[in-house]
């Protein structure tokens, strides 16, 4: 990090280039450090270690490039879902699509994941439950629409229709492995809106 320092400032004057130096690497080491201690104890509840660990992690690494998505909100999220595994009778590798099928729909519907934090928690709050709940369902709507749309999508009974998906989870038929599953399934027609787009300043940023 020192060297990288030098380097950007190397055309500044030194009395400038070792304030601002000091700042920066602080600030942002400091940062950095937290953040790299919460993607670890994530991964670590779920019972990883070692290479699974650094496996599981370098999958979420490039799902959040290639979406764009803050890296720390996927471990997260996948985190959860994995904790619901069970509940849900998926397999650890259904889990890692699931979360890389949420980054892109985030991406699909130009949402930032730090701003569908609220709807990723209600998300996996519905997973680890028996069936989806009205305020989960409205959460996820308000906060990151087109997981709902993908799941209307992958639904065959909601017929490609949120208003309907609506209705069966009103009736108490949406069940969380449902939900999962769905969103599987209609992800990669949402995915399709994204062939010939540009990625946007912000996004080059979180990458």
């Amino acid at each position: 990090m020192a060297k990288t320092v030098n380097q950007r400032f190397s055309q500044m004057a030194r009395g400038a280039a070792f304030s601002l130096a000091g700042v920066f690497s602080i600030r942002e080491a400091s940062q950095f450090i937290d953040s790299a201690t919460r993607i670890r104890n994530a991964l670590k509840v779920v019972g990883l270690e070692g290479e699974s660990l650094n496996q599981v992690y370098g999958q979420l690494y490039q799902a959040a490039q290639k979406n764009s998505a803050p890296l720390e909100t996927l471990v997260t999220l996948y985190s959860r879902v994995a904790r619901a595994q069970r509940e849900l009778n998926v397999s650890s590798q259904q889990v890692m699509g699931f979360t890389e099928s949420i980054s892109t729909l985030l991406r699909v519907g130009g949402t930032d994941a730090n701003q569908a934090s609220g709807a990723l928690l209600q998300l996996s709050q519905a997973l680890g439950g028996s069936v989806v709940r009205a305020e989960e369902f409205n959460s996820i709507l308000e906060g990151a629409p087109t997981i709902l749309q993908a799941a209307a999508i992958g639904l065959k009974e909601a017929r490609g229709s949120v208003s309907q998906l609506r209705n069966i989870m009103l009736e108490g038929k949406l069940s969380a492995q449902a939900l999962f599953q769905a969103i599987l399934v209609g992800t990669p027609v949402m995915e399709k809106n994204l062939e010939g787009t540009s990625s946007t300043t912000q996004q080059a940023i979180t990458r």
